[in-house]
């Protein structure tokens, strides 16, 4: 990962984010570490107002003096890594191989967009990386208390990945019901709690939600409450058939 760390940023050179959401994360996590969390241009508007990943936002916030783009390509490289080591430890879980494991490796990394995804400046690497930890966690079942603090985190990388995580915790629960292992379900719950606790927190003395206001945010910049019902549900078909 470090040879190709060091190939991409030679061609490329100074790194440059692809789309403005970036820009705005990125200017949001300066608010945060120059301003003291107060933004001069917007009086009374928290930095965390509208950002969908608390969890993207900090991490960009702590390498902001290293400098803005090279902060936001150093997340986006951390998250690279952290969705290989996901990757090589699922294919270790169903065993198939280390020729398989690498070519697993390269499918992640190069299929369709998913470069552009995981350098585009955003959150979504950080929710490539937890939807590969939540599945191999989950798979594994031994290290339970890291399930359940993962999942805690999840919704704040990004917000529908609680329902994933969600769906995991119940049906790992069941298991270890099942099997007459309370007492872990218990931890996996607890765990869960504690992950989410900071996020909550944070968001709630900043914001006064206990959830990331990005949906809000959305809706009041595409605007689209007031368009006819058949261009949405014309809108939701082209949606699901890209998925």
């Amino acid at each position: 990962m470090v040879a190709v760390f060091i190939v991409v940023t030679a061609i490329y050179g100074h790194p440059l984010l692809p789309i403005d959401d970036g820009y705005t994360t990125l200017h949001d996590a300066q608010v945060l570490i120059l301003h003291g969390g107060h933004d001069p241009n917007y009086a009374g508007v928290s930095p965390l107002d509208g950002e969908t990943s608390l969890v993207h936002l900090a991490l960009l916030t702590l390498l902001v003096p290293i400098g803005g783009e090279w902060a936001s390509y150093l997340v986006s490289w951390l998250a690279v890594l952290v969705y290989v080591l996901g990757v090589v430890r699922l294919a270790r879980l169903f065993r198939i191989g280390q020729g398989s494991t690498v070519g697993a490796v390269v499918v992640a990394l190069l299929s369709g967009a998913i470069g552009y995804q995981l350098l585009n400046g955003m959150e979504t690497g950080l929710a490539m990386a937890t939807v590969v930890w939540l599945l191999a966690l989950a798979i594994e079942r031994r290290h339970i208390v890291w399930l359940g603090l993962l999942s805690g985190v999840a919704p704040f990388v990004r917000p529908e990945l609680g329902l994933l995580a969600a769906l995991l915790i119940v049906a790992v629960s069941w298991q270890l019901a099942r099997a007459g292992e309370y007492r872990r379900v218990l931890i996996l719950v607890c765990a869960a709690l504690v992950g989410a606790a900071p996020w909550i927190i944070w968001s709630y003395l900043a914001t006064g939600h206990l959830l990331p206001t990005t949906v809000s945010a959305k809706a009041a910049w595409f605007a689209e409450q007031g368009l006819p019902k058949r261009t949405k549900l014309h809108y939701t078909w082209v949606s699901v058939g890209h998925f």
